[in-house]
């Protein structure tokens, strides 16, 4: 797109191949883009010959740059990520830029300050300008693009600000994305040897809420022992919400099935027969969340969500299939198996309705430790839990549970595992920020422990929710053909009965009663 100072504003789309490890082209570059489109006469005016970018990204800015120069410059973009780099010479060569567009991969501009000695005619940054808060998802792959700013956001961008000056010419612009929480009025007055070269500073309103509804924090055990008093799962309920910020809560059911030997054998045959256990699978149980004060989580723009989940403890492939099939089994948001048998993780995988595999983190088994075994369950879609308790709680499990939950992160991988309490006592929980130094000692890095109680619990609930909607169905029938008996079934949905008066108006509901006549 063309505009009429000439400045040609390229499309860019980053491959899927690369879209972990490369930010899309978002609002903060098209405000730059802007920017540089509002001054282009002027900045076309002055003839530039070398344009620098830092930070280059997709290469949306430098590419641009590049086009509307129509080849009477040079665009070097640097940027500290090899991938960013091989991204921005790809679009280069998709937009037919790729002549005039030189990558290269270094800090800032560390590796061009000698050469580019005072000869920049156009600086160009948009750097991470986010406050680094430990609110904020910084456990998402891409989260060094906006939250690598340091304290007050601005850290990277002073770097720059207090060298720029060696490598701009003496009529030379510099343009810089900033948020207003980052002082702009500082920033612009922190090199006294940029007074005029820096012709625009662009100031962005910081929403922290919208950045921190990215993040949840997450404990998907809160275990409802059978005999525990509702009010001694509530006050666990409070105490996680209330004191540790946790805004995402599972209640746990476990629920053990095993079979039991008969004594007396079948004729002819020594072999003992098995006899079945009567299984009975409770219902979730509903929290009263009317006591729990979620003041704090609405100020920050979040909500409490509370899941049901049941964990099934089973040795037995043929016990499991009938626990399974359980019409409560269905109820729970959340499906865990602890197998305690090969045969039954083997079914683990198989079934696209189990969530999470589970374990008691002091039992060694061998064969789920296998890397393939534990990775082959994550390709399928499921995640594998690391329990903290035992770690915390019991002094002689303690050497046990941490190198059990070793071997589990190194199998399953980074992007298998979730970390949980399994607490039935508010003394066995911890906060979210003592749970990724806990994570420390199960060679977890701070970004991987952050995403085990973050991103991937809430991958996993999203997993779950689509999974009971895969294999809906949608039926459009016109008001005059319902009957009453259609009417009557459909009102047994508590969902559609609450917005019956509004999907079925009185005089539709009378064209049914005329047509039933």
């Amino acid at each position: 797109m063309v505009s009429a100072s000439g400045f040609e504003i390229v499309n860019i789309t980053v491959a899927k191949d690369f879209s972990d490890s490369v930010y899309p082209p978002s609002e903060d570059s098209y405000l730059l883009l802007d920017a540089l489109e509002s001054d282009w006469v002027a900045i076309k005016a002055s003839s530039p010959t070398i344009c620098v970018e830092v930070g280059s990204g997709s290469g949306i800015v430098s590419c641009s740059l590049a086009r509307s120069l129509q080849h009477c410059g040079v665009v070097i973009c640097t940027d500290i990520d090899p991938v960013s780099a091989l991204v921005t010479y790809k679009s280069s060569e998709v937009n037919k830029c790729h002549p005039v567009v030189n990558p290269v991969c270094c800090d800032l501009i560390t590796a061009l300050s000698d050469r580019l000695h005072r000869c920049v005619d156009l600086l160009v940054f948009n750097p991470p300008y986010l406050p680094y808060k430990l609110d904020f998802d910084s456990t998402h792959p891409l989260a060094r693009t906006w939250c690598g700013g340091g304290p007050d956001g601005s850290e990277t961008a002073r770097r720059l600000i207090a060298c720029a000056h060696n490598v701009l010419s003496e009529s030379g612009l510099f343009y810089l994305v900033a948020a207003e929480e980052n002082n702009v009025d500082v920033l612009v007055k922190l090199n006294p040897k940029l007074e005029g070269n820096i012709r625009k500073v662009l100031q962005r309103a910081l929403v922290h809420s919208e950045v921190q509804k990215m993040s949840i924090l997450a404990d998907l055990n809160i275990v409802r022992q059978s005999n525990q008093n509702p009010a001694a799962l509530l006050s666990v309920v409070k105490f996680a919400v209330e004191q540790l910020k946790y805004d995402t809560l599972a209640i746990n059911t476990e629920l053990m099935v095993e079979t039991t030997g008969d004594s007396a054998t079948e004729l002819g045959s020594s072999k003992k027969k098995k006899r079945k256990q009567s299984l009975e699978v409770p219902k979730p149980f509903a929290v009263d969340i009317s006591s729990v004060d979620t003041s704090a989580l609405q100020a920050s723009g979040k909500r409490l969500r509370i899941y049901s989940r049941l964990t099934i403890i089973a040795s037995d492939h043929e016990l499991l299939q009938q626990v399974m099939k359980h019409p409560n089994t269905a109820l729970y948001d959340l499906l865990a198996i602890c197998p305690l048998s090969e045969q039954v993780f083997n079914i683990c995988i198989e079934k696209q309705v189990i969530d999470l595999i589970s374990t008691d983190m002091v039992t060694r088994q061998n064969w789920l430790l296998k890397s393939k075994t534990l990775k082959k369950a994550v390709r399928a879609g499921k995640m594998v839990e690391i329990s903290y308790k035992p770690a915390l709680t019991d002094s002689s499990q303690r050497i046990d549970s941490i190198s059990h939950g070793s071997k589990l992160f190194s199998s399953a991988g980074r992007d298998g595992i979730i970390l949980t309490s399994r607490a039935s006592r508010p003394i066995e929980l911890r906060g979210p920020y003592d749970v990724i130094n806990i994570g420390f000692l199960f060679g977890m890095s701070t970004m991987e422990a952050r995403r085990a109680i973050s991103v991937l619990p809430k991958k996993l609930l999203l997993r779950a929710e689509s999974r009971k909607c895969a294999q809906g169905a949608l039926l459009s029938i016109p008001v005059g053909q319902l009957t009453r008996q259609d009417v009557e079934k459909l009102s047994e949905v508590p969902e559609f009965k609450a917005e019956m008066s509004a999907a079925l108006p009185s005089s539709s509901a009378e064209q049914v009663e005329k047509s039933n006549d």
